[in-house]
C-alpha cells in the first residue's frame, strides 16, 4: 500500500507540475494494478468475514483473535484501494481537464490567425477581379493600396482580439499546472 501511495503521489505531482508524455499510460498502469489488488482483497475479506462468523466451528476460540486481526487488516487494504481507485479516478479528470484547457488555448491562436488570413485573402482577391469599377483599380499605386488595405486590416483585427478576446495571437502560455 505504501508503494501504492507513492507512485500515486508521484503521478499527480507529474501531471500537475509538468507536462509528462507517459503520464496517461502511468495512470492506466496503476489503475489496473489498483483494480488487480481489489479483485485479490475483496475476496479474501468476504472468506475472513465467514470464517469469523463461527458458524462452523473450525479454529479454536483462541485463535479467533489472530483471524479478526487478519480482517481488520484485509478490510483497511480494501479500503485504501477503493480510495486510490477513486482518487485515481480524480486524477484522470484532472489530466484530461488540463489537456483540454491547453487545447482550446491552441485552437483560440488558431482561430484568430484563421480570420486574420482569411479578411487579407478576401481584401487581395477581391482586387484580382479585372473590373474598373473597384476603387483604387485605376490607380497607379493599386498594388500598394492593397498592401495598405490588407495591413490596415490587420492591425485593427489583432488590436480587436488582444482587448475583446483575450487572445495573444502568439504561441500560448503555459499552464502553471504544468
Amino acid at each position: 500500500m505504501d508503494h501504492l501511495s507513492e507512485r500515486v503521489e508521484e503521478l499527480e505531482n507529474s501531471i500537475f507540475t509538468r507536462s509528462s508524455e507517459g503520464a496517461l499510460q502511468r495512470l492506466f498502469s496503476i489503475k489496473k494494478d489498483v483494480l488487480t489488488l481489489r479483485r485479490l482483497a475483496a475476496p479474501e475479506r468476504d472468506a475472513l468475514h465467514v470464517l469469523l462468523r463461527q458458524e462452523i466451528p473450525i479454529f479454536e476460540p483462541e485463535n479467533v483473535a489472530y483471524l479478526q486481526d487478519v480482517y481488520d487488516h484485509i478490510v483497511r487494504v480494501t479500503e485504501n484501494v477503493d480510495t486510490y481507485r477513486d482518487l485515481l479516478s480524480g486524477v484522470l479528470d484532472a489530466y484530461l481537464s488540463v489537456q483540454s484547457n491547453s487545447l482550446n488555448q491552441i485552437v483560440k491562436v488558431l482561430t484568430t490567425a484563421s480570420i486574420i488570413l482569411m479578411v487579407a485573402s478576401l481584401i487581395t482577391s477581391f482586387y484580382g477581379i479585372n473590373a474598373e469599377t473597384i476603387p483604387g483599380v485605376t490607380l497607379s499605386i493599386g498594388s500598394l493600396w492593397t498592401l495598405f488595405l490588407v495591413a490596415v486590416s490587420t492591425v485593427v483585427l489583432v488590436t480587436y482580439f488582444k482587448r475583446k478576446v483575450g487572445c495573444r495571437c502568439r504561441k500560448p502560455r503555459r499552464s502553471r499546472y504544468r
